[in-house]
């Protein structure tokens, strides 16, 4: 809700600004940067994961890691910070100097899980994405926000390259917090779960046309960013109609307009793909469509199918995965 923090925005890429507010913090997705575990290992920084083995509903391996940074050990974090910039996979908070990291692991774990209207069971809350994080905020009460922020000072994202940081008005300080007792989960409002999906469907086609433009490459990489923006828009239209709205089925019906949108108006193969195995399970539609599309358009060697499947595998891999294939690959 309006009133609950300011924004202001540090220089390009300038944590030193942040650093002099006090102990800075992130909090890292290690499900988008593999790495991470690995690279933290290797450096001297401060670091928990915010689930231990046996906790909660995600694995350890799942969960976020919170790491300190500092002004000292800049060169062990800066090559960290250039890979998760542009990721969204992660937030910086700043903290007084009397909380600890293991203070700080205890209040964003009870985070990492809440509960949404006509739900059982407790769904995951990305608020280390930095796209997310800013549009729950916006969406806060004063007591909300302070049992949010927690012991945080301010809480730090990038955003279009540009590093922003929120920090709470005097309202939510003066404000008694949202109290939650011992294993009850934040319920989100309808409108904050709207929010979210809102967010979340702009970040899955902005994915999905970043994929389009490394996998693809031949045919999407030079295309005008409304062309591609259209294509994807006709792909999820096309899963709509299949009646199977997963990731796989729109990124079938969104590859098959961008290769050879033909196929998916030519109503003998939608037919097909009703009358076969889509008939019980919705989501071989598309992939029925898929199949038929590359076997137009590709040649039917066993090696040519198998790196055209390969490649559309690649979409639910993290993004760094997505140059692993060599240019000179391609079956144009």
């Amino acid at each position: 809700m309006d009133g609950v923090y300011t924004l202001w925005k540090a220089s390009h890429f300038h944590f030193r600004e942040v650093l002099r507010r006090g102990r800075v913090y992130l909090v890292v997705d290690p499900d988008s940067f593999p790495e991470l575990g690995d690279a933290l290992e290797e450096s001297d920084l401060p670091y928990a994961n915010l689930y231990g083995k046996g906790e909660g509903v995600l694995e350890q391996t799942e969960a976020p890691y919170i790491v300190q940074l500092n002004a000292r050990d800049i060169a062990n974090w800066k090559h960290l910070i250039k890979n998760l910039r542009n990721q969204n996979v992660a937030i910086g908070l700043i903290a007084p100097e009397t909380v600890d990291i293991h203070q700080l692991r205890r209040h964003w774990k009870k985070w990492i899980s809440v509960r949404i209207p006509n739900e059982d069971q407790p769904v995951m809350f990305r608020f280390f994405d930095p796209r997310i994080l800013f549009a729950f905020l916006a969406t806060l009460s004063a007591a909300e926000a302070h049992s949010f922020y927690g012991p945080a000072q301010h809480l730090i994202g990038f955003q279009d390259g540009q590093l922003e940081v929120a920090t709470p008005e005097a309202v939510v300080r003066n404000t008694a917090p949202l109290k939650l007792g011992v294993g009850e989960h934040y319920l989100f409002r309808a409108e904050q779960v709207q929010a979210m999906e809102d967010v979340t469907s702009q970040v899955f086609k902005d994915r999905l046309k970043r994929y389009l433009r490394i996998v693809w490459w031949q045919y999407a990489e030079d295309m005008p960013e409304e062309q591609l923006s259209q294509i994807v828009e006709d792909g999820i239209a096309d899963a709509k109609k299949l009646e199977s709205m997963t990731d796989n089925s729109v990124l079938a019906m969104t590859l098959i307009r961008l290769i050879d949108p033909s196929v998916s108006t030519n109503s003998k193969y939608w037919r097909h793909a009703y009358d076969g195995a889509g008939k019980e399970h919705p989501g071989a539609r598309a992939i029925f469509l898929l199949s038929v599309m590359f076997d137009e358009n590709f040649p039917h060697d066993r090696e040519t199918v198998e790196l055209l499947f390969y490649k559309a595998n690649r979409f639910g891999r993290p993004e760094e995965q997505w140059h692993d294939i060599p240019r000179n690959w391609e079956t144009k």
